[in-house]
């Protein structure tokens, strides 16, 4: 699973006392010391990422009891990351050390842990896997010479599917592979590698609570949908029908009168005919009135309740009344997904989930 800090976020607000000025990230950061020393300070950047950790995390209190909970049951655990050791041990020390007394520290809940994996390049390439050493800098240092599978227990950078897949002796569609990512960690691995997938989607959550919330509001949504539809094919109808009123002339009128053992004069033939486009056209007026009505209230209905999920872009499943192009690929590519890896805790991990049967317009015909 891909871990990233969450750029919109804003800083947290600091006394006028603590303030630093502005520095780029490198591989380590000397700042100006306090006044009372002239000596400079070294902050390599994990110390800074792990110092700011609460306000760019949110900490999952049932992270550590799941990472536990999958382990016992006897199921294998890797980590596979496209950052870089000092910015993981940052972010998993924050995470997962100290939670539980069993473990060590973060690294004891994986059986493999694959840092700077380049996804999704790590699907579909063949680079190798280049052991590192943990060092009190964070930042790693590498052993060895490259290989083409990782060791149990060890930390590794780059490295590719096939080895990984072979590390753990199982067959691809045995691994469920758990990301935050649509296109790196989901898309790509399911259309390369052949592994389960679980989308991490942290939107979710907020989702269920506006549906929940506005219930009747969506039920109106669908309702007003729904007869949209059937108002637009009725006016497309009569539109059609205009067409070919214009088309008919009285000669026509009369002789399908004729064959049918009737007779009609000229005027009697183009009074008809008038009478006919005349309830037509109004039929076609007021079935478009209608229409209109019936859209602008689903606009305003279908804002109102955007505007509940966000501000500013709605619903991150929906656009408008279908699914959106996220939506749409975690539908097609997504074996399963969730709000959080927590969620597991509450099932058993020898469960067997069933994706809804699909299904085909056809289907429904008759």
């Amino acid at each position: 699973m891909q871990h990233r800090l969450s750029h919109w976020l804003p800083i947290p607000p600091r006394s006028a006392s603590s303030t630093l000025s502005p520095v780029s990230f490198s591989n380590q950061r000397t700042l100006a010391a306090p006044p009372f020393t002239s000596s400079p300070l070294t902050i390599h950047p994990w110390q800074l990422i792990e110092a700011a950790s609460r306000a760019y995390f949110d900490k999952d209190p049932d992270l550590a009891r799941t990472l536990h909970k999958l382990r016992s049951a006897g199921k294998k655990l890797f980590l596979l990351t496209n950052s870089l050791l000092d910015y993981t041990e940052a972010v998993m020390r924050y995470l997962l050390d100290d939670e539980l007394d069993a473990y060590d520290d973060w690294t004891a809940y994986f059986d493999w842990i694959v840092v700077g994996g380049r996804k999704p390049a790590f699907f579909t390439g063949t680079d190798p896997f280049l052991e590192l050493r943990r060092t009190p800098d964070g930042r790693g240092e590498k052993i060895g010479k490259p290989v083409t599978e990782p060791q149990k227990g060890r930390v590794y950078e780059g490295g590719n599917q096939i080895g990984l897949q072979r590390a753990l002796g199982v067959r691809p569609d045995e691994i469920l592979y758990v990301g935050d990512h649509i296109y790196g960690d989901i898309v790509r691995s399911k259309k390369t590698s052949g592994w389960r997938t679980v989308l991490i989607v942290e939107e979710l959550e907020q989702e269920l609570r506006v549906r929940a919330d506005h219930q009747v509001a969506l039920q109106e949504i669908r309702q007003l949908s729904e007869l949209w539809e059937l108002l637009t094919e009725e006016v497309s109808n009569q539109r059609y029908l205009q067409r070919g009123l214009k088309q008919l002339d009285a000669p026509g009128v009369i002789a399908e009168y004729r064959a049918r053992g009737e007779e009609l004069t000229l005027a009697q033939a183009e009074a008809l005919l008038d009478k006919i486009r005349a309830q037509s056209k109004e039929r076609l007026e007021r079935l478009r009135t209608h229409e209109e009505e019936i859209e602008q209230a689903l606009r305003r209905r279908s804002t109102q309740v955007d505007r509940a999920f966000n501000r500013y872009w709605g619903s991150v499943f929906s656009e408008r009344y279908d699914s959106s192009f996220f939506g749409a690929q975690l539908e097609n590519y997504a074996c399963m997904y969730t709000s959080r890896v927590s969620n597991f805790l509450f099932v058993s991990p020898n469960r067997y989930f069933h994706a809804p049967h699909g299904s085909m317009p056809h289907w429904f015909v008759g």
